[in-house]
């Protein structure tokens, strides 16, 4: 997911910081679930659940509130909004320029600019 609503120009450190995180993550949860669980340390047993549940739910919610809807758009329209500087939760009314419209633009440009040269 987070690779998807980068702009390409920071996308390789996303990407990164993405990784780290879940490592991290991974580690953190491995780590602590048979403290947790043990009757000689925490003695939670089953109530766990509660603990990473309301963490994946607080993480839904700051995924719902900060990763901004993408659906049906290209990487180049990806640019064009994050380029735009406008709020993340505008990004799926903004219109924008599919890649295919700009090229032909800037060819039906230059055939012009051609024509007025000669």
């Amino acid at each position: 997911m987070v690779s998807e609503a980068a702009s390409t120009r920071v996308k390789e450190k996303t990407n990164l910081l993405a990784c780290v995180i879940s490592v991290l993550t991974t580690f953190i949860t491995s780590f602590t679930i048979p403290y947790l669980i043990n009757a000689q340390y925490a003695g939670l047993g089953g109530k766990v659940g509660f603990v990473y549940g309301s963490i994946c739910a607080a993480m839904f919610v700051m995924a719902f509130l900060f990763i901004p809807e993408l659906k049906n758009r290209s990487l180049e329209e990806v640019d064009q909004l994050f380029a735009s500087g406008a709020s993340l939760r505008k990004f799926g009314s903004i219109k924008t320029e599919r890649a295919e419209q700009l090229y032909v633009e800037e060819i039906h440009e230059a055939k012009t600019k051609g024509s007025d040269d000669v």
